[in-house]
Order: structure tokens, then C-alpha cells, then sequence
């Protein structure tokens, strides 16, 4: 039996107390998940929906939801809540990196789960996340992704599917507030839906995180794609300069390698 005092250098605890206090401490966070979810939005009705499939669901309930208009005007947001506990935060009009910041600087939860506005999560979503957050916990993961399911409208390839594969997606993504801290959130630079889950997610995994498949499944219903698609990705691409040119995990004397955020992540 090894003791469990002493065995170290003077005033510290032996090196199995603490790796027994870790365990205990992954333990305990594992059985008791608290959750906030994050939602950024510009209006859309869709928002509305979301908030029906997780009123209609079962599972625990989130410690919150935190909304995040991100429009410029100051008009109020249509009737959406459907009895949650719900709180709506304003960002003006930044973009959704700025926005997510917002919304998951205010949460006091462990775990942050951002959810898009125009996904609809499955009836069982709150159960599984929890039961997925669960296991990050055990692994020891600074966060969990959920599955995305892009029905096949028939019409032509979906605008949906690329984000469908997208391992860094924020369409449904968990990620401990702690490590978000530690990283500083989503880069602000980028003004678009494009690139800011996806450079997040890699500065994550180089700062020596794991992030974990979930088994929660949301549906994201698309819009077919026309003639401004192609229009809307190139303006995208242009981020790409961004994500080669920021400062790697803050530090201005660590450059970021061209192309690792894209490659982090297949």
C-alpha cells in the first residue's frame, strides 16, 4: 500500500496523491456536467425552432442559454425563449467569433456548448451531450463534438455539407470555459462565418487539448445553393490570410505555420 504522505520533495504532495486528486477531481466533474448554451444570431426565424426541439427534448436542462444578437439595430428579438431559462446579450453587429466571445465570457459553467441558430438538435441531444461531456471529462478532453446530419434535398449538393464535415465546426461544439480562457476565445479578425471555429478548434489542439467525437446529433436543414454560393465562399477564402497571418496562441514570436489550421483538423 503506498502512502500518500510524504514521498515528495518538502512541502509538496506525493506524486500518487496528486495523480489520486486529478483522478478524483475528473470523477467528480464527470458525474456532475453543468452546461451553458450558447447560441449567436442575426434573427433569423430559425432561432425559434431551436429553441422548440430543445424545449421538446429530454435530458437535463442547461444552466442557461445565452442568445447573442448580433445585429446593429436595437430592435428586439421575436418571441423565442418557449419557458427556458434564457438570457439575451447584445455583440453589435462583430460578426459570430465576437459574438460566441460575448456569449461564453458571460457563462459560469464548466462547459460552453455552442449551438448555430438554424440547427435542430434530436430529441435525446440535451441527454447525450450530457452523456458526451461525461466521457470528455473521463478522456480528459477540452471538448466535445456533436454530429451534424445535412439532409439530401434532392436539388444539387447542399451548402450544408462541407459544414456537415468540418471537425471544428461550431454548429455544435462543447468546450470547457477554462480552456477558453486559456486560449483567449475566437480571433475577432474574422468578420465572416468562416474559419473561426476551425482556427479555434486547431489552436486548441496545439495547445496540447484533445477534442473528442460526440454521439448528440443535430439536423442543419439547407437552403439550396445558387449562383452567390460560389460568390460567398470566395469572400471566405480571403480569411485564409488571416488564419496564416495571426500570432500562434498569442504569442507574437510563434508564428503560425501556413495551412496548419486546415490540415489540424481533417
Amino acid at each position: 500500500m503506498i502512502s500518500l504522505e510524504g514521498g515528495g520533495a518538502a512541502g509538496r504532495p506525493h506524486p500518487a496523491a496528486r495523480r489520486f486528486a486529478l483522478a478524483t477531481t475528473g470523477y467528480l466533474a464527470a458525474m456532475n456536467v453543468d452546461f451553458t448554451i450558447v447560441i449567436p444570431t442575426i434573427g433569423r426565424k430559425s432561432l425559434r425552432a431551436v429553441f422548440i426541439a430543445l424545449a421538446a427534448g429530454d435530458g437535463p436542462m442547461p444552466t442557461e442559454i445565452i442568445v447573442v444578437d448580433d445585429r446593429t439595430e436595437s430592435v428586439p428579438l421575436q418571441p423565442f425563449s418557449e419557458g427556458l431559462r434564457t438570457r439575451t446579450l447584445r455583440s453589435g453587429g462583430r460578426g459570430p467569433a465576437a459574438a460566441r466571445n460575448r456569449g461564453w465570457r458571460a457563462a459560469r459553467s464548466r462547459w460552453v456548448c455552442f449551438l448555430d441558430d438554424d440547427v435542430i438538435p434530436y430529441p435525446t441531444w440535451a441527454r447525450d451531450l450530457v452523456r458526451d461531456l461525461r466521457q470528455a471529462e473521463t478522456a480528459g478532453a477540452a471538448g466535445s463534438r456533436g454530429r451534424l446530419l445535412v439532409p439530401d434535398t434532392g436539388d444539387g449538393p447542399p451548402s450544408g455539407l462541407r459544414l456537415a464535415s468540418a471537425r471544428g465546426t461550431t454548429a455544435d461544439m462543447a468546450y470547457r470555459r477554462d480552456v477558453l480562457v486559456e486560449v483567449g476565445g475566437f480571433d475577432e479578425r474574422f468578420p465572416r462565418a468562416y474559419r473561426e471555429d476551425s482556427d479555434l478548434a486547431a489552436r486548441i489542439v496545439a495547445a496540447g487539448h484533445r477534442i473528442c467525437q460526440g454521439r448528440r446529433v443535430c439536423v442543419r436543414p439547407t437552403a439550396p445553393t445558387t449562383w452567390f454560393s460560389g460568390v460567398r465562399s470566395q469572400i471566405g477564402n480571403r480569411d485564409d490570410t488571416i488564419i496564416d497571418d495571426v500570432p500562434y496562441l498569442n504569442d507574437p514570436d510563434r508564428v503560425r505555420p501556413k495551412g496548419s489550421v486546415r490540415n489540424a483538423l481533417r
